[in-house]
């Protein structure tokens, strides 16, 4: 029993440890672009509607704003900053999306899901932000100083 006890406890110790995919939406730093990339890394990545990307913000290691060079390309947005970025914040608006009576989801707004007579369970816009940190800063683990992100 006590074996068995141990190993469950290194089981889910284990668990806690591994990388976590929570948001499959994130920020990928290259030599000279970045990209924003959606799906879980590094295998399963998807390609998305450039126009759903409506907020790309940079940071210094202080906190100071970047300027962003954006260029959309076919499936995904790239960027560019003059310095390498401790911090990006991605905005990304996917739009309407309708959950019907069988757990369905559709691409649609309410209006349109009953206008072609889909029973709507629940109806919401969906939003996703995704923050990537590249560059530790020790002010961020100050007692007495909250840590400052930004805001999208």
């Amino acid at each position: 029993m006590r074996l068995f006890k141990l190993f469950l406890v290194f089981g889910l110790v284990t668990a806690w440890t591994l990388p976590g995919h929570g948001h499959d939406l994130w920020t990928m730093a290259g030599q000279e672009n970045h990209a924003v990339l959606r799906g879980r890394m590094p295998d399963d990545l998807h390609a998305y509607d450039t126009g759903s990307i409506t907020r790309v913000l940079a940071f210094d290691r202080y906190g100071s704003p970047l300027p962003v060079v954006r260029e959309k390309r076919k499936h995904r947005v790239v960027f560019q900053t003059p310095a390498p970025p401790a911090l990006t914040a991605v905005r990304a608006d996917w739009g309407h999306r309708v959950i019907d009576d069988q757990n369905k989801k559709h691409f649609v707004s309410k209006k349109q899901a009953i206008e072609n007579d889909i029973q709507v369970k629940h109806a919401f816009f969906s939003i996703q932000f995704s923050k990537t940190l590249f560059q530790f800063n020790d002010a961020a683990t100050r007692q007495n100083e909250p840590a400052r992100l930004p805001e999208i």
